[in-house]
């Protein structure tokens, strides 16, 4: 399984950004980077796991906030999109990071407006190893918006299947 961990390269790249945490699981990278962050907004929809992430950030209630929502291409009650969440939220600077278990390229699809928007700054670190298409699609689809982009080095062993881990990049 890939370590999660290895989603930033160096958290002073994200300083005075506000992270998304798309699929925060416990938190990792969020707890490794609120020093560094302006806020961090937490994805996350599994009850028990939020309880932990609320627990865990207890001293930062006015740094972190928790969002039970699915992010993906559509609004409705369980899910938003990127592009909603932005408008509801005055953010200059972001740093996406997204580990939602082969939905990424369905929360890009929700993004379309805020990557075709020139004064948002975005930094990504995307994992494209849950699908054997992953890489090829988000990579293909970031590249619609002439992101810079790369990915991490080496490979993945996943279900025989040798696979990129992670693509990071920025606008």
């Amino acid at each position: 399984m890939f370590g999660i961990n290895r989603e930033l390269e160096n958290f002073s790249d994200i300083k005075g950004y506000t992270l998304l945490d798309i699929g925060a699981a416990e938190g990792i990278i969020s707890l490794e980077a609120i020093d560094y962050v302006e806020k961090a907004y937490l994805f996350e929809c599994d009850e028990k796991r939020i309880n932990a992430l609320s627990a865990t950030f207890a001293d930062y209630t006015n740094k972190v906030s928790i969002v039970k929502k699915y992010v993906g291409e559509i609004d409705n009650e369980d899910n938003i999109t990127l592009d909603t969440f932005l408008k509801e939220n005055e953010i200059g600077k972001i740093f996406i990071k997204m580990d939602i278990e082969g939905s990424e390229i369905a929360a890009l699809r929700g993004a379309n407006s805020i990557f075709k928007n020139p004064d948002l700054l975005i930094n990504f670190a995307i994992c494209t190893y849950h699908t054997p298409t992953d890489a090829d699609r988000i990579k293909s689809h970031l590249d619609k918006f002439n992101f810079h982009s790369h990915f991490s080095e080496g490979y993945l062993l996943c279900s025989g299947d040798l696979r990129r881990g992670v693509i990071r990049g920025n606008n």
